[in-house]
């Protein structure tokens, strides 16, 4: 019962879920290459699972934020929209 939380993490994330004595949330879609070299992470870590989901939402908040390093809001409206649940299709590199 105390693995059990209700700290919630946004669809593009597993978790969180206890290992060890930290809690741990990871990507369900890998990160694109560029992603990777921006700084974007697949795993983040947490002293308990609010804090934990605190990271995924940060995260997530630069995902979205990604596209418009090269001037592109068309796709950072399409990851805000999948966060959101409108889009299935726009989980990957925009």
């Amino acid at each position: 019962m105390a693995d059990k939380t209700t700290a919630q993490v946004s669809r593009r994330w597993a978790g969180p879920v206890r290992t060890g004595d930290y809690w741990t949330a990871r990507l369900t879609v890998a990160l694109s290459p560029r992603e990777v070299r921006a700084g974007l992470e697949s795993v983040v870590f947490g002293p308990d699972a609010h804090a934990c989901a605190r990271e995924a939402h940060r995260q997530d908040r630069v995902w979205c934020e990604f596209p418009l390093r090269t001037r592109d809001r068309d796709g950072a409206r399409r990851r805000l929209a999948f966060l959101a649940g409108a889009d299935d299709t726009a989980g990957g590199e925009s």
